[in-house]
């Protein structure tokens, strides 16, 4: 998801296509369904709404990765894979009242404890006795 991880600046970059978003996706459901095959329950997170995100933040702005209506379809799109590609897979929306570091996308800490609280809730409630 991070372009220059791949010491491909940002600007040298165009939006995420749809078979770039599915590509992405394929490697999440391959990873869960390795999870499960060990006996693994995985837990995915879905992606925050885009009117919580501000995609115009950050290196002078995300144009170079996706624009609102390509998160949401991104986030939806991913959900909807993930639920039904691995139904034994958990899927939590863990990002209720979700605040920005001051880039636009990336959450606060208080925002990462209160997922954490989610996540640890879930965990408990399903553990295996």
């Amino acid at each position: 998801m991070h372009s220059n991880n791949y010491d491909v600046p940002e600007v040298e970059n165009s939006p995420c296509t749809v078979d770039d978003i599915n590509s992405y996706i394929d490697n999440m459901i391959d990873l869960g369904q390795k999870a499960l095959n060990v006996g693994i329950t995985p837990i995915f997170i879905g992606y925050p709404h885009s009117s919580e995100v501000d995609l115009s933040l950050s290196s002078g702005g995300f144009f170079w990765f996706i624009d609102n209506d390509t998160w949401d379809f991104m986030g939806e799109l991913y959900k909807a894979r993930i639920t039904s590609e691995l139904p034994e897979a958990a899927f939590l929306d863990v990002w209720d009242g979700f605040e920005h570091r001051g880039d636009g996308v990336h959450q606060t800490d208080k925002t990462s404890r209160k997922a954490a609280k989610v996540i640890a809730k879930f965990i408990k409630k399903n553990k295996a006795d």
